[in-house]
């Protein structure tokens, strides 16, 4: 059992929600543990103070989650009522096109991508590239996800840390709100209690 797994697990139990999904999504994207590492340490330590926060951490977390940025906007679209997405969903064109998109809402065929300044600034996703051909790469890559998809959206941090602003994005995209206990909602949302202050905007 490694010691980032009984880390996951401590701060899931006493964190704001959103902050803890991000710590365990990361654990897991960089494969620091697992979710059988996560779910075995749970069982081995059985009822605790703020152990059934952390399952609901432990079971809304997912691996494919690549920045915080993304972990925090699945959190606030669930607290949203929103559909859950497909993660990092893979697109092929006919002339070898290929592209991962952030969210893709499946039935709307939307995608949603989160984005910040380091796509431009940061060497490692430079690659080499001045920020004016990463920049005019990704418009490219837009205008051609654009055609094979319905709708299309991006936003940044502070859009997906706010349930007003995210709200207000995904219902200008075409991405509905579900009634409760939808099919195609979240299977786990945040408890009021769980929400913590910025994350109530």
């Amino acid at each position: 059992m490694t010691g980032a797994a009984r880390t996951v697990i401590d701060l899931a139990a006493v964190a704001p929600f959103m902050t803890a999904v991000a710590a365990a999504d990361f654990a897991l994207h960089t494969e620091l543990t697992t979710r059988g590492e996560l779910a075995t340490l749970l069982h081995t330590l059985g009822r605790f103070r703020g152990s059934a926060r952390a399952v609901r951490v432990v079971d809304f977390s997912t691996p494919l989650a690549e920045s915080v940025a993304e972990s925090a906007s699945r959190v606030t679209m669930a607290r949203c009522r929103f559909p859950e997405p497909e993660l990092q969903k893979e697109f092929w064109g006919p002339n070898g096109e290929h592209a991962f998109v952030d969210h893709w809402f499946r039935g709307v065929r939307t995608i949603g991508e989160v984005d910040g300044r380091s796509k431009f600034e940061d060497p490692r996703f430079l690659r080499g590239r001045s920020p004016e051909q990463a920049l005019w790469d990704e418009k490219q890559r837009e205008d051609w996800l654009r055609l094979q998809s319905d709708g299309f959206g991006r936003w940044d941090w502070s859009i997906a840390v706010s349930p007003r602003r995210l709200t207000q994005r995904l219902l200008e995209m075409g991405v509905p709100q579900l009634p409760p206990n939808h099919p195609e909602a979240f299977r786990i949302r945040p408890l009021e209690d769980e929400k913590g202050g910025r994350a109530r905007r």
